[in-house]
């Protein structure tokens, strides 16, 4: 078993695995070749600049990945210097779940986010993945905040 970061040539397998992570969150399969689509474009366009990935293969198979996202806004009280990062689409194969694949994929994404400077990460946590997140020093985010969003485009 080998975890990586990953480079232009795992876009493919990049892309597979977040439409099966998506799939697991309700992909509908009329919306699956518009994000093929877009990841097509988007992972190799932004792939060592703003987006990083950490994959897992076994042999020739991929099994796992973790993205990361590092943005940069306007300074704030959590974030001084505006940058930040975003974990997505953690996931892992059924059968290889439970085995560290995901620690060992968070510990890249994290030290890379501190080498590009980030303040602070976040990440929305599934209930399967809570008790990883919580190991490795993520808090909920208990504040006068109330999580909302308005949808322009689908």
């Amino acid at each position: 078993m080998n975890v990586r970061f990953a480079t232009i040539r795992d876009t493919e397998g990049l892309i597979n695995l977040r439409i099966e992570y998506l799939r697991t969150q309700g992909l509908m399969p009329d919306d699956e070749a518009v994000i093929r689509n877009q990841l097509a474009r988007y992972i190799p366009e932004s792939l060592g600049k703003s987006l990083f990935c950490a994959v897992a293969q076994d042999g020739e198979s991929y099994i796992a990945s973790a993205m990361l996202v590092i943005k940069e806004k306007p300074g704030g009280i959590a974030f001084l210097n505006g940058i930040t990062g975003e974990i997505l689409s953690v996931y892992t194969h059924s059968a290889y779940r439970r085995k560290g694949i995901a620690t060992k994929m968070l510990g890249l994404l994290l030290e890379k986010a501190k080498e590009e400077g980030a303040c602070l990460v976040d990440l929305l946590a599934t209930n399967d993945g809570y008790p990883l997140y919580r190991q490795l020093g993520f808090e909920p985010r208990g504040n006068d905040y109330t999580p909302m969003r308005l949808i322009l485009k689908k």
